[in-house]
């Protein structure tokens, strides 16, 4: 039986193709043709590093909107009708079975995005989703109809789903959508502090870091920093990077973090040393400190400073220990700029406000819907923009046939 509702679907991304399963789960009997140049869901595999993951285990709404920097309060009512608890079962359903890491993450079982992407397309498959590998060149609306082309021919759909992704436009364009500016997100950042870059490897565990900008203070936040060999990472510095994407730091004109490296103030530590020196008089500078600071950086720390750490704690200096004190306290590092290449999510994207929160219709075109990183909504690394994708696929898909044909 063929349905007089018939659908097209560009991009076979983690949103486009659960677009296209979620409108078959909601009515087997509507056609769904999928386009894109590649294989579906190839843009699945790399995530979370191979191992997918795919969501992040928080059950208030509200709070999980808002780990979106951009978008926070359009996607709660995707997240309200498609939610982290959907999304596992949905998963388990068909044979995804996942668990939640230490992190709140969550992610399949298999720790393979492969696998997990083989699951879904079988799903895809079995329903009758037709798929189409062929790249759409052009997009029109004739009033009634979306005309797409293709470099094979032309296809014609009553509705139709833009899931193109994060890197083009073109269509959404066509259409007479506002882009906003497209901007990589999620990436390692440089420091002009290049002497830390030998410390690659080292992860600062639950630091909180106050960021300015412009003698401005931009951010209060904590978690876990990665030195690397060309970049400072590592979840907290994503976050860094996504509320800041639009910031315009550079070398002559950077963010500055400033750092808690002993995760206790000033006075506490200030006690501490004034203890250490009666107990322990003789134990060198360089080694006094672990408590608060790994035993690398604070050498590192040292011999920027130009302070001997083979000295004894009783003959610091009170100069010494004031400098010493700041670092521990807020250890400064300048922020001139993304690493080139890099970024795995964008920011920016269709604007909201011409898309129908409710529905993920659009404003302007009857019929036209959007879903995923297209639309200008990002969240932190952590299985949100994932969950962007499989929340707002779902709601085009239900509000798609909830409409009348």
């Amino acid at each position: 039986m063929k349905s007089e509702l018939e659908i097209g679907i560009i991009g076979a991304g983690p949103a486009g193709v659960f677009a296209a399963l979620s409108v078959k789960e909601t009515n087997e009997n509507t056609e769904v043709t999928v386009f894109d140049w590649q294989e579906p869901l190839t843009t699945l595999l790399p995530t979370g590093g191979g191992r997918c993951n795919f969501s992040y285990f928080e059950t208030d709404i509200k709070t999980f909107a808002s780990y979106y920097p951009r978008g926070s309060k359009f996607i709660l009512s995707a997240l309200t009708r498609f939610s982290m608890n959907d999304t596992v079962d949905y998963f388990e359903k068909i044979g995804i079975k996942s668990y939640v890491q230490s992190d709140n993450r969550i992610f399949p079982i298999s720790d393979s995005a492969k696998k997990t992407a083989e699951k879904l397309l079988a799903r895809g498959n079995k329903l009758g989703v037709k798929f189409i590998q062929q790249r759409v060149s052009h997009i029109f609306h004739d009033g009634e109809n979306f005309i797409i082309s293709t470099y094979e021919k032309d296809y014609r759909f009553k509705k139709l789903i833009l899931a193109t992704g994060g890197k083009n436009f073109k269509l959404a364009r066509a259409l007479k959508h506002k882009i906003i500016t497209p901007a990589l997100t999620l990436a390692p950042l440089e420091i002009a502090e290049k002497e830390y870059y030998e410390l690659s490897g080292l992860t600062l565990k639950d630091v909180w870091v106050k960021v300015y900008y412009d003698n401005k203070k931009l951010l209060n936040l904590a978690g876990n920093i990665l030195f690397t060999k060309n970049s400072i990472s590592g979840p907290l510095i994503f976050k860094i990077s996504s509320c800041c994407v639009y910031e315009k730091y550079t070398s002559e004109n950077p963010l500055e973090l400033q750092i808690n490296l002993a995760g206790q103030n000033y006075t506490y530590i200030d006690n501490f040393i004034k203890d250490f020196r009666i107990n322990s008089p003789k134990t060198t500078i360089k080694n006094s400190f672990g408590a608060f600071c790994p035993k690398n950086l604070f050498e590192k720390i040292l011999k920027k400073e130009e302070i001997d750490g083979t000295k004894q704690i009783s003959q610091m200096t009170n100069k010494e220990k004031e400098i010493i004190l700041e670092n521990l306290t807020e250890f400064k590092l300048h922020v001139t700029g993304k690493v080139i290449g890099t970024g795995i999510v964008t920011a920016g994207g269709v604007d909201t406000d011409e898309i129908n929160p409710t529905t993920m219709e659009s404003k302007i075109i009857s019929g036209l819907f959007f879903a995923g990183e297209m639309i200008n909504v990002d969240g932190f690394t952590g299985g949100f923009n994932l969950q962007n994708c499989w929340s707002t696929a779902h709601l085009a898909a239900i509000s798609l046939l909830q409409e009348k044909k």
